[in-house]
C-alpha cells in the first residue's frame, strides 16, 4: 500500500491510499514507488493551486526511508535501480525541477502509516492526533 495526507497552508486538502501495482523487492523501492505515487498527486494540486496563485514554494514529501529519500536525488541507474520502471522515477525529474523536495521523519510519526498499516489502538490515536494537529 502506498498513502499520503496533502497539505496547502497546514490543512489537509486531499490524500492517496491505493494498493501498489508492482512488487517491490526491498522496502527502499516500496517506499520509493509510493514516493512517485504521491508525486503525481501533489503535481495535479499544484497545478491546481497554480491557476489561482502565482508563485508556490516546493512541496515537500516526508518519508521514513533515507534510502528511498536517496534514490530521489540520485542521477542515472545504478545496480540497485537498473530494473525499477522508468515512470517510476518521475519523482528524481520533479525533485531536479525544484517542484518536489523530501524529508526524512521518523517511522515513529509517519503520518501517512494510518492510510497504509494495521496500528494498534494507541498508535491509531496518536498519529490521528499529529494529522488534525493545526501546523
Amino acid at each position: 500500500m502506498c498513502g499520503g495526507i496533502i497539505r496547502f497552508n497546514g490543512d489537509i486538502i486531499c490524500w492517496v491510499s491505493r494498493k501498489q501495482r508492482t512488487i517491490a523487492l526491498s522496502s527502499a523501492e516500496s517506499e520509493y514507488i509510493a514516493l512517485t505515487e504521491v508525486t503525481k498527486e501533489i503535481r495535479w494540486v499544484q497545478q491546481w493551486v497554480s491557476e489561482v496563485l502565482e508563485a508556490q514554494p516546493p512541496s515537500v514529501i516526508y518519508c521514513d526511508n533515507q534510502a528511498a529519500i536517496m534514490l530521489t536525488a540520485a542521477d542515472g541507474i545504478h545496480e540497485r535501480t537498473k530494473h525499477f520502471d522508468l515512470k517510476v522515477h518521475f519523482i528524481r525529474d520533479q525533485v531536479e525541477k525544484k517542484n518536489i523536495s523530501t524529508r526524512w521523519v521518523s517511522s515513529q510519526d509517519q503520518q501517512a502509516d494510518i492510510l497504509t498499516k494495521p496500528l494498534d489502538r494507541a498508535n491509531f490515536l496518536r498519529l490521528r492526533d499529529l494529522i488534525f494537529k493545526p501546523i
